[in-house]
């Protein structure tokens, strides 16, 4: 996770349907794509998501579908 996240991971939530997701501060108008990874080894490159100055939320689609998911916000040059 890059420095420009301060307040990393400020919040989470899962959706009525079982969706997991979260809340992602950063530096507005910066640009940070989401990945995720089950063992923390191999990363797989998901949403491309515009930091606002209200931060953002973020909902995987697919969380459920894992037993054990992991996140890391990356910022894009």
């Amino acid at each position: 996770v890059g420095d420009h996240l301060g307040r990393r991971g400020d919040g989470r939530r899962v959706e009525a349907d079982g969706r997991f997701g979260f809340r992602l501060w950063g530096a507005p108008t910066l640009r940070y794509q989401i990945e995720t990874s089950e063992d923390l080894q191999t990363w797989t490159p998901g949403d491309s998501l515009l930091m606002t100055n209200d931060g953002l939320w973020f909902t995987d689609p697919t969380g459920q579908q894992a037993p054990v998911r992991f996140y890391r916000a990356v910022l894009l040059p």
